[in-house]
C-alpha cells in the first residue's frame, strides 16, 4: 500500500499553517449558520472577548496538534495537516459536550 503522506509531504512550518487553517473550518462552519441573520440579530457573545480569544485558541489547538503528530515523527501532505486541524477543536468541543454534570456534594456532612 502506498503512503500518502510521503507521496507530498510538506515542511513542518506548512503543516502548522494547514492545521492552523484546519482549526478554522469548524468556526467557519458556525459562522456560515447565520449567514441568513441579520447583524443586529447576532448572539451577544460575538461581542466578547472571551469568545473571540478561546475561538483563537481552538484554532491554534488545530496547528498544535499537527506539530505534535510532526515531532513524533510523522509526515503530513497538505490535505492530512488540514483533516489533522480540523479535527482538534472538534474533538475539544466533543470532550466538554460529555463532561458529566456530578453533585459534588457536601464536605463533613
Amino acid at each position: 500500500m502506498i503512503d500518502i503522506a510521503v507521496i507530498n509531504p510538506v515542511s513542518i512550518q506548512s503543516a502548522i499553517l494547514l492545521g492552523l487553517v484546519g482549526g478554522f473550518l469548524p468556526e467557519m462552519g458556525e459562522q456560515y449558520k447565520l449567514r441568513k441573520v441579520k447583524k443586529e440579530d447576532y448572539p451577544d457573545h460575538f461581542k466578547s472577548f472571551r469568545y473571540w480569544f478561546w475561538t483563537l485558541v481552538m484554532i491554534s489547538f488545530g496547528g498544535i496538534l499537527v506539530l505534535i503528530y510532526n515531532l513524533s515523527g510523522s509526515e503530513f501532505n497538505p490535505f492530512l495537516s488540514i483533516n489533522v486541524g480540523a479535527s482538534a477543536p472538534l474533538i475539544i468541543k466533543k470532550f466538554s459536550s460529555i463532561t458529566p454534570d456530578i453533585d459534588p456534594g457536601k464536605v463533613n456532612s
